[in-house]
């Protein structure tokens, strides 16, 4: 009938993944509430929504974790006072 195959998801190149929010939130260590808090300032990168869904892309996030600051994502906007 059908072949043992017909059922494997292709690989995602590294570059087209996304993290869902949980996932950085936990990545962070924080919660997810304070990370939607950081995403609405501007301060994560690497956001894509599509409809009502949100995730973040991998290697935006994976660089921002990789320099170390997290305080404000690269190119984020500025807060005003």
């Amino acid at each position: 009938m059908g072949s043992a195959h017909a059922h494997e998801v292709p690989e995602v190149p590294e570059e087209l993944q996304a993290f869902t929010p949980a996932q950085v939130a936990a990545l962070l260590q924080i919660n997810i509430k304070t990370l939607y808090d950081r995403i609405s300032r501007g301060e994560v990168p690497g956001v894509i929504r599509t409809g009502r869904a949100l995730r973040l892309a991998r290697p935006a996030i994976v660089a921002w974790l990789s320099a170390g600051d997290t305080a404000r994502a690269p190119g984020a906007r500025k807060r005003r006072a």
